[in-house]
């Protein structure tokens, strides 16, 4: 799990880097948050909670597998009245 994580955020920061640098909106980018450091806060906490959601999304694949859409209706009313607590 923690290798295709590694290799998703990877991946990520590489195209990421590429469109930046191609587009010019990282002389953009760095000219806002030398206007606004209070800026930097927010932008991290983002940037964490998008890499712990990444993990918990690749934790609860490996441990239950991945999901398996329905292939009947009848399979989704029963998958639906599974669910329903009463």
């Amino acid at each position: 799990m923690s290798a295709m994580l590694l290799w998703s955020s990877l991946w990520s920061l590489l195209f990421s880097a590429v469109s930046t640098v191609t587009t010019s909106e990282l002389a953009g980018a760095r000219s806002f948050l030398s206007r606004h450091p209070e800026a930097w806060s927010p932008l991290c906490l983002v940037s964490i909670c998008s890499s712990l959601g990444t993990f918990f999304v690749l934790y609860t694949i490996q441990r239950f597998g991945p999901p398996t859409p329905p292939r009947t209706l009848g399979e989704a009313k029963e998958r639906a009245s599974s669910l329903d607590p009463s």
